[in-house]
């Protein structure tokens, strides 16, 4: 039986392999479409498209307070400097970045060249500097401001109840330029060059407004105060915390934490006509809810009429684009980017292209004056001066004076004036950094309050005399 099984199969083993050499039938009828498939699930949404842009953003959190981060306009992290700041954050004409702290001993940092420091870079007393001390008379700074024409850092110091006013080359254990006393704790300042007026926000909810601030000689009392209402003129702000002044329409906008326990409570107020408003000012816009996701708005930054928000206490960064237009009412974010505990925001800007004191043999580099330091053999009235003459050397525009005989002079593109020092009676010699003497500061001198030295005997520097600024 086995036999006769075995020799069956190889038989037709044999007939199939044989039909493979036979001619291909012809291809059949196509058959019938089948039916469209069910459409697909919707697909994750996309990032808006917010313009391209950078900023810094204080972080203030257990495990990340003392660091800023550079983030695109999405929030997302591009890399980490260990600052040691934790509260406001600001940025000079030069891109050198301005850190507050008041986690442990208050100060207010400056991180130099931070567009080329790597991730990870921290704190340099080599390269950066800081101002912190007694005599500062800071207590928890919290919000702070960069004036560019005046070359100026103010800070809003939240228990020291006070605006402070420091020179941005300033450095140590420095008094202010001036401080003025505020009527509540303020928490954020904005400050507008232009017309020289500034805006403090108040957490009794109110805006303490200084006309012709610096001019004025840091003005202690305020020209009026905004109180943020409704249509009825009844008061809806609680606790103002962060503050941006758009000078192109005049808009004041304004944070309001609420409750700072609360996590729902927080509000955006936007004012018009900012640089007349007075008293209990009608809205034109509010934005609050649980929509909304604003709880402790600690921040804002204004970018276009895109507005960014340090939200604290839902540990987010959330965006309202067209902060200007649309109705009041609970709106949502048109972004919410996760972060652990954000305390403030600032915007990169591009810098500025300005020939210095080493373009001035280009073609068409213009100049506005040509400075001279002046070093007597006997000491005289002129020791220490820097005289600024116009072009043609016909007139003295500005004159100031060091206080101390000088050597050479060069200036940075902010108009900082940089000069060298020796002394017959001293082993060593130093830098004198003075704020702003290519622009301002006429018949002033030297102070620690706003310029800094750089002596002793770590610099090495005995008989500095020539010097260029990078």
């Amino acid at each position: 039986m086995k036999n006769f099984k075995a020799a069956a199969l190889g038989l037709a083993v044999i007939f199939a392999l044989s039909g493979c050499d036979g001619d291909d039938g012809e291809v059949g009828p196509q058959g019938p479409p089948g039916a469209d498939g069910a459409p697909g699930g919707e697909g994750p949404g996309g990032s808006p498209a917010f313009p391209s842009a950078q900023f810094w953003l204080s972080n203030n959190g257990s495990d990340n307070a003392g660091t800023a981060d550079l983030i695109n306009q999405n929030a997302a992290k591009l890399k980490r400097l260990n600052t040691g700041g934790n509260e406001g954050i600001a940025l000079d004409s030069m891109n050198n970045l301005i850190h507050a702290a008041d986690s442990d001993l208050p100060t207010i940092r400056t991180i130099c060249n931070v567009a080329n420091r790597a991730d990870g870079s921290e704190f340099s007393t080599q390269s950066d500097r800081e101002i912190s001390g007694a005599a500062t008379g800071l207590v928890n700074p919290k919000g702070i401001h960069f004036a560019k024409s005046a070359g100026l850092v103010m800070v809003a110091d939240f228990n020291g109840m006070r605006v402070s006013v420091f020179g941005s080359v300033a450095a140590g254990d420095v008094a202010p330029l001036a401080e003025t006393a505020t009527s509540a704790k303020p928490w954020d300042v904005d400050y507008d060059d232009v017309s020289d007026r500034l805006f403090v926000a108040l957490t009794d909810g109110t805006v303490a407004v200084y006309d012709d601030y610096v001019s004025g000689g840091f003005d202690p009392t305020p020209a009026r105060t905004i109180t943020p209402s409704d249509d009825a003129q009844s008061p809806i702000s609680v606790n103002s915390h962060g503050i941006v002044y758009n000078r192109a329409n005049d808009t004041l906008i304004i944070s309001d934490v609420g409750d700072a326990e609360s996590a729902e409570d927080g509000a955006i107020f936007v004012i018009a006509n900012a640089a007349s408003a007075d008293g209990n000012v009608s809205v034109a816009r509010q934005i609050s809810g649980p929509s909304t996701m604003l709880g402790n708005p600690v921040d804002i930054v204004l970018t276009g009429s895109d507005l960014r928000v340090a939200e604290k206490s839902n540990d987010a960064v959330l965006v309202f684009a067209n902060i200007f237009a649309g109705a009041s009412g609970d709106v949502a974010p048109d972004l919410v980017t996760s972060t652990s505990k954000p305390e403030s925001l600032v915007e990169v800007m591009e810098r500025e292209s300005v020939a210095d004191v080493s373009d001035i043999t280009a073609s068409g580099t213009a100049f506005t004056g040509v400075a001279v330091s002046s070093n007597p053999g006997t000491a005289g009235l002129t020791t220490g001066a820097v005289n600024r003459f116009s072009s043609p050397l016909n007139a003295v525009l500005t004159s100031f004076d060091y206080a101390q005989s000088i050597e050479s002079v060069t200036f940075d593109v902010a108009g900082d004036a940089y000069a060298t020092f020796d002394s017959a009676s001293a082993p060593t010699g130093g830098v004198l950094i003075a704020n702003r003497v290519a622009k301002q500061r006429n018949d002033d001198s030297f102070t620690a309050s706003r310029d800094r030295m750089i002596a002793g005997e770590n610099t090495l520097l005995v008989t500095p005399k020539g010097l260029d600024v990078a």
